[in-house]
């Protein structure tokens, strides 16, 4: 229905519908994705609890090994992601209160993980 007005009425509109629908389309797939990173990190006595809105795991800190981010993320708006030794990827939201302590910790008690920028 936008459409069919922005052509009858002028044709300038257009481009500004088309730039309206594809930030639309990009904040959609911001939320659908931002939905399954978690939000929260812990650890308790020699295991790590990921708790975020769909589903909370608990991973062994000798299991993790490896935390990076995207390369081009300089302000660390992304998501950042652990990777386990099984190959499994937990993603975690990169500005997460306490990340550098959690880092600290786990490298303390696991010789092999990576942190990786």
């Amino acid at each position: 229905m936008l459409a069919i007005a922005a052509a009858v009425h002028s044709s300038s509109s257009i481009p500004l519908l088309i730039l309206g629908t594809a930030w639309t389309m990009i904040g959609v797939a911001s939320w659908l994705q931002m939905r399954n990173v978690v939000t929260s990190v812990s650890i308790n006595e020699g295991s790590v609890s990921f708790v975020g809105k769909r589903r909370c795991r608990e991973v062994r800190v000798e299991d993790l090994a490896e935390y990076a981010v995207a390369r081009g993320d300089f302000n660390r708006l992304g998501v950042a992601r652990f990777v386990t030794v099984a190959g499994e990827t937990i993603r975690v939201a990169a500005r997460m209160d306490g990340s550098m302590e959690v880092l600290l910790c786990i490298k303390q008690q696991n010789d092999r993980f990576r942190v990786a920028a």
